[in-house]
């Protein structure tokens, strides 16, 4: 079940950001099951590679949801070169998912140099997918730190007299029950 997107913090969803953070590790970790089913392969031990690889795979799957739930439950605002960084790297993962599930098919239908070939480039696919998706997120949490510090140095450019007193310093909500009684 999708969550709602209802936690925001000021205009910032901050749960598509961390949606996508999981995301990156899941497929951090399908990178090392996949090298590590390419060691296996290469060394004779094809089950110990093809479980490795299948493992992979659905780290790699799982990632990919995570990432595309959190593109989806975030606010780019105006930031459209981060949204298309992190989709460029969404469509490299998924050709790296294609590239992989086919050299698992070459691999069990004894075709190990196609195999190898297959499950290589889809490992530079997904490599390069994963440095997109990582640029587009730095690019997005840099603008909003910008965007942080400019609301910030804004306010405290508004100065309020001391002298002036304020209507709402006066003002009690607790004391407007007793107000009532003695009007």
């Amino acid at each position: 079940m999708r969550r709602k997107k209802q936690f925001m913090i000021g205009c910032d969803r901050i749960d598509g950001i961390e949606d996508i953070k999981k995301g990156l590790c899941d497929l951090k970790e399908a990178v090392e099951c996949i090298r590590e089913a390419l060691r296996a392969i290469c060394c004779g031990q094809l089950c110990s590679g093809i479980r490795a690889l299948k493992n992979g795979l659905e780290d790699l799957q799982e990632g990919l949801n995570r990432i595309v739930n959190g593109v989806e439950d975030t606010d780019f605002g105006c930031n459209c070169h981060a949204k298309n960084e992190i989709l460029k790297g969404i469509c490299q993962v998924k050709e790296a998912i294609r590239d992989i599930c086919k050299g698992l098919n070459d691999l069990c239908n004894g075709r190990f140099c196609d195999a190898i070939d297959c499950i290589n480039d889809g490992l530079c696919d997904l490599e390069e997918g994963l440095a997109d998706i990582v640029e587009g997120v730095k690019d997005l949490l840099c603008e909003r730190e910008l965007r942080r510090k400019r609301r910030d140095e804004l306010l405290d450019m508004i100065q309020c007299e001391e002298e002036e007193e304020c209507i709402f310093d006066e003002f009690d909500c607790c004391n407007i029950c007793d107000r009532k009684k003695h009007c």
